[in-house]
């Protein structure tokens, strides 16, 4: 918390109030894409709108009554809305993804952040589709490890498993026999890092304050299980996936936090007991389980 609100003091900082009481971010960097500074470059404002929800969020969570919770809100509820156009969402207010880039700085709402998402409505999801979209299919040799790991992750968010596989695959004559990575230096360990968290994408997502099971499963896979894979919230989960049937769905709480779930099994009712066996009493929202 006290290191988050340090990054929110630097990128406030960083803003400037237009005649209509809006914040735009100051001329800066999107990492890699060019030297020159623009205007409400996506990746400060995304990490700027990222960090004041989950200051706000914690705030309250933990009763931490911070006297700069007013100075977050005000701010955020004032932040200019992310640039974009035809394409879907642009570096900065001055430029859109015109050129092949690896990295995906402005893609960050989308993930890890998870503050622009598919399920916030179609307009939201037709902006990702587009975004992501451009930034894989725009022609150019600028693609690498981030460019699969993070394409594969942002399709498993829409749910699009074997789009995700087709994304990752591109990663596999890339990578050393130990695994490890090289892109014109030493070999690295953060690419292959990154694709695990990908694969495990396709098995398992938590954010939105929702765990998702099996939520982008390849046709290519068949017989798939994990076993306490950790989530937002404390919770440990395991399940298996045998030809499609889900089972063996078990969640530990390690923290005693309400735990909600979209229903591995849309449209059939869920029973949820407890290690012993006895019913738990879960509130239902459409396919959520709280």
């Amino acid at each position: 918390f006290p290191m988050l609100k340090e990054n929110v003091a630097f990128l406030i900082s960083k803003l400037e109030k237009d005649m209509d009481g809006i914040y735009h971010m100051k001329p800066s960097l999107s990492p890699e894409y060019d030297e020159d500074l623009h205007k409400d470059a996506n990746y400060g404002l995304m990490s700027l709108r990222w960090a004041l929800e989950t200051l706000l969020s914690m705030n309250k969570e933990l009763n931490f009554n911070d006297s700069q919770r007013s100075t977050w809100q005000e701010t955020l509820d004032h932040l200019v809305e992310y640039p974009t156009d035809e394409h879907g969402l642009r570096v900065n207010a001055d430029q859109g993804f015109d050129k092949c880039h690896r990295h995906y700085s402005h893609l960050l709402a989308i993930y890890p952040y998870h503050i622009l998402s598919p399920n916030q409505g179609a307009k939201e999801k037709d902006l990702i589709v587009r975004s992501v979209d451009r930034w894989q299919d725009i022609k150019g040799d600028d693609k690498a490890g981030y460019t699969y790991t993070g394409g594969c992750a942002m399709y498993a968010t829409l749910g699009e498993g074997n789009k995700a596989l087709k994304i990752l695959d591109k990663l596999k004559n890339k990578l050393h026999s130990n695994t490890m990575y090289s892109e014109g230096g030493g070999p690295v360990i953060e690419t292959p890092l990154s694709a695990v968290e990908s694969i495990n994408y396709m098995l398992i997502q938590s954010w939105d304050d929702t765990i998702r099971i099996f939520p982008a499963v390849p046709t290519r896979w068949k017989n798939i299980s994990f076993r306490n894979f950790r989530t937002q919230g404390a919770f440990l989960v395991s399940a298996s996936w045998n030809g499609s049937l889900i089972g063996d769905v078990t969640i530990t709480s390690e923290r005693g936090k309400t735990c909600s779930l979209l229903n591995p099994w849309k449209g059939v009712k869920a029973k949820i007991k407890d290690d012993r066996g006895l019913p738990v009493k879960a509130i239902k929202t459409g396919e959520v389980y709280s």
